[in-house]
């Protein structure tokens, strides 16, 4: 839906007050997620704000960077938010390595040093982090053996939602060890699960269709 000229004036008047220098990271971040809502509008300029605050000393305005270096699912990242993005990966605070992947994953361009990112963040040292980026790196695009790789190593975390991740992103890419996962989940009923859970729903989808196959020709 086109935005209006108000919403364009409005993101406008915001980069530049960005522009001017906040002192506060918690403000500055605010302004920033204000920004990243506002960036359906005309204004282009979310990649360059995004771009000067890459180094912040503050964790909490570094972690709004990666939203505002994503232009769209279809187009991806330029260059040098791609770049930029790799660098984020590697953050020392863990809430920014994951938003890093969260659109590393939404903007994957097929590259190796994204495949490679993304394996990282799987592994990461942090098991939010590595839930975190699951969520997102299952249904991306990559199909490379390292990643399904990395999602079968999620299967023995002790939360069941990065557990779900995993299998979510093994049945998405047809793996043959998808069955054995989904028989090491245990029970996806609720309180365990959401009742709405599309994770759960694709893996009750792949049950019914695997029990109503048809048998092999003899």
């Amino acid at each position: 839906m086109p935005r209006t000229s108000y919403e364009k004036e409005a993101a406008d008047l915001l980069a530049a007050w960005i522009a001017e220098g906040e002192g506060d990271p918690e403000v500055l971040a605010d302004a920033l997620d204000a920004l990243d809502a506002l960036s359906e509008t005309t204004y282009g300029g979310q990649e360059a704000v995004g771009l000067r605050y890459l180094g912040h000393s503050a964790a909490v305005v570094r972690a709004r960077v990666p939203s505002l270096l994503l232009g769209s699912r279809e187009s991806g990242c330029g260059p040098a938010a791609r770049a930029a993005l790799l660098r984020l990966a590697e953050d020392e605070d863990a809430r920014v390595r994951g938003q890093a992947g969260l659109v590393l994953a939404l903007a994957h361009d097929g590259s190796p040093a994204v495949s490679a990112a993304l394996v990282a963040l799987l592994k990461d040292p942090d098991a939010g982090v590595r839930c975190f980026v699951a969520e997102y790196a299952a249904p991306c695009p990559d199909r490379t053996p390292a990643l399904a790789d990395a999602l079968v190593d999620l299967l023995h975390e002790g939360d069941l939602n990065a557990r779900l991740n995993a299998v979510h992103g093994l049945l998405l890419r047809e793996d043959p060890r998808t069955a054995r996962a989904i028989d090491g989940l245990g029970p996806l009923s609720v309180p365990h699960v959401s009742a709405h859970d599309h994770r759960v729903s694709a893996i009750r989808t792949w049950r019914w269709k695997r029990e109503h196959a048809e048998p092999p020709d003899a």
